[in-house]
C-alpha cells in the first residue's frame, strides 16, 4: 500500500504487513498525533487485522508481558503534516510488538531515535520488516485480530551522506 510519503507491503494471508520503507529528512516540525488507530477502508479487509482494539488483552500469558499495537512506520518520523502523521495510525501500519521491544529503551525504540538524530545530518533511506515463522507459540493475536506475533524484524537505514548502512 502506497502512503504519502511512505509505502507498507502486505500479506493478505496472515493480515499484516511484512515490510515497509520510507525516505527521512531533516526534521521540519513536531506535531503531535491523536493516536486514533482506524482499519485502511482502502486495502482490502483480508489484508489488515480483524480489529483496531490494543494488543493489550488478557490472551497473553502474564509471564510473557505485555505487547503494544507499534509502528512500522512512526508516527514522529512523518510529523511535518497532520494527514502524514494521521496516515501512520491505521491498521496496515502496525504489527504487536513486545512492550520490552517497543517502547523506551527497547531495540524498536532506539531504532527510531538514532534516526531522528541521523534525520538532521544527512537524509535517510530506511526499510524494514518481520518474519514469521511460527515457531515461538507466541501467535497470541490470531483469535482476536487474525494477525499473527512477528518472530523476528529487520531494519536497516541508508546513510545519503557517507553511503553506509546502519542496520538491526
Amino acid at each position: 500500500k502506497q502512503y504519502d510519503r511512505f509505502t507498507v507491503c502486505l500479506d493478505c494471508t496472515n493480515h499484516g504487513a511484512i515490510a515497509f520503507q520510507y525516505n527521512l529528512a531533516a526534521d521540519q516540525s513536531a506535531l503531535s498525533s491523536s493516536g486514533s488507530w482506524d482499519l485502511d477502508d482502502t486495502v482490502p479487509a483480508s489484508c489488515q487485522p480483524t480489529s483496531t482494539a490494543s494488543y493489550r488483552t488478557p490472551a497473553v500469558p502474564r509471564s510473557v508481558g505485555t505487547y503494544d499495537r507499534g509502528h512500522l512506520v512512526p508516527a514522529n518520523h512523518m510529523d511535518d503534516s497532520a494527514t502524514l502523521m494521521e496516515q501512520t495510525y491505521v491498521t496496515t501500519n502496525a504489527l504487536p510488538q513486545h512492550s520490552d521491544f517497543n517502547q523506551e529503551g527497547g531495540a524498536r525504540f532506539r531504532t527510531e531515535v538514532i534516526s531522528e538524530c541521523y534525520r538532521d545530518i544527512t537524509p535517510l533511506s530506511i526499510w524494514g520488516g518481520v518474519v514469521w515463522d511460527g515457531s515461538h507459540g507466541d501467535d497470541f493475536f490470531l483469535a482476536s485480530h487474525g494477525v499473527l506475533t512477528s518472530d523476528h524484524w529487520w531494519k536497516p537505514i541508508y546513510r545519503h551522506d557517507t553511503d553506509e548502512y546502519i542496520a538491526w
